[in-house]
């Protein structure tokens, strides 16, 4: 399977919880996403913030390191408010740290909640840490991703898609968006925004139009003159 990588610096946790954001619409039922890093990277931040942006109360996801499975239901609201495929269903969070064996994966109810090839039975997505621990058991076009730090808020994400999400009929705008741009600050509020935001790189339609009535009023200004050739690139155009 063809895969496409992406690397995005994620420079503070709010451009991590934008990446989560993006994350967040891309998901479809029978989806897993597989997370690798070292320990304290994160990786439950993100699922954190993944299943906030789908609705769940953020306070409740924990880290199921010992219980190696929980279920977050994803209510009507969040994401999930604008007819996310997900909704209503569930979001399964799975830690493999403490899994010696794929067989103890059993005890833990995973025969239920997944199929033969790995994926989440019926409305449901899931996120697996430490997902080398239980390779066997991953999907071959799970979307992977693997975090660093680089600093003590900011991390490196390397985010590896099943080219077949980005082309062809299984082709997901939202895939396609994540891979190209990473989160940004909004010009205008200067808040984080996701790649899969209509109105991005602008956090809203009213910055963007914010953002244009400068360029009108002579409030943004180019870093040189207008050149000849720049006219006419414009009308080649």
């Amino acid at each position: 399977m063809t895969r496409t990588l992406a690397i995005h610096d994620l420079p503070d946790e709010d451009a991590t919880r934008a990446f989560a954001r993006s994350l967040a619409a891309m998901l479809m039922p029978g989806d897993v996403i597989a997370l690798e890093g070292d320990m304290g990277v994160g990786k439950t931040t993100l699922v954190r913030s993944i299943a906030d942006a789908l609705g769940v109360p953020s306070g409740v996801v924990s880290s199921p390191t010992f219980v190696v499975i929980n279920q977050y239901a994803i209510p009507g609201r969040g994401i999930a408010a604008a007819a996310h495929p997900l909704a209503p269903g569930q979001l399964i969070h799975v830690d493999a740290y403490r899994v010696g064996d794929v067989s103890e994966l059993e005890n833990a109810g995973w025969d239920h909640l997944f199929n033969v090839q790995g994926r989440p039975i019926g409305p449901a997505a899931a996120i697996i840490e430490w997902r080398s621990r239980i390779q066997e058991v991953i999907p071959k076009d799970a979307c992977d991703i693997v975090l660093e730090a680089t600093g003590s808020a900011s991390r490196r994400c390397a985010i590896s898609i099943p080219t077949a999400w980005l082309e062809g009929s299984g082709h997901r705008e939202s895939a396609r968006r994540i891979i190209e741009s990473p989160p940004t600050r909004c010009p205008v509020t200067r808040e984080w925004v996701e790649a899969t935001r209509p109105s991005y790189p602008f956090a809203s339609e009213r910055a963007r139009l914010a953002d244009l009535h400068k360029w009108f009023s002579g409030e943004h200004s180019t870093s040189r003159e207008i050149r000849p050739e720049d006219d006419q690139d414009v009308s080649l155009g």
